[in-house]
């Protein structure tokens, strides 16, 4: 968010994947935040540690459109064995 924040260069039609675990306020604000930009948001905070980041085991859950979330399943399925 802001002036240095990633929506700041996001192309319009991208999605913006967040991965931290932030409150639903947070999310739902930055989800705002890129659709004035036309960009798609990914609500995706992960499960597994350190080691399923290593080892791409990673438990991905998303709160997405369905859209977004298709385009965007082969690049998530590349860090998690779970992503739903």
């Amino acid at each position: 968010m802001g002036s240095h924040g990633a929506l700041t260069t996001m192309p319009a039609g991208s999605i913006l994947i967040d991965h931290t675990t932030a409150s639903r306020q947070a999310a739902l604000d930055i989800k705002a935040a890129a659709a004035a930009k036309g960009v798609g948001f990914i609500d995706a905070p992960v499960s597994g540690g350190q080691v399923g980041a290593e080892t791409a085991a990673l438990t991905i859950m998303c709160g997405a459109s369905e859209t977004n979330f298709e385009r965007a399943a082969p690049i998530l399925s590349c860090l998690g064995k779970s992503v739903t």
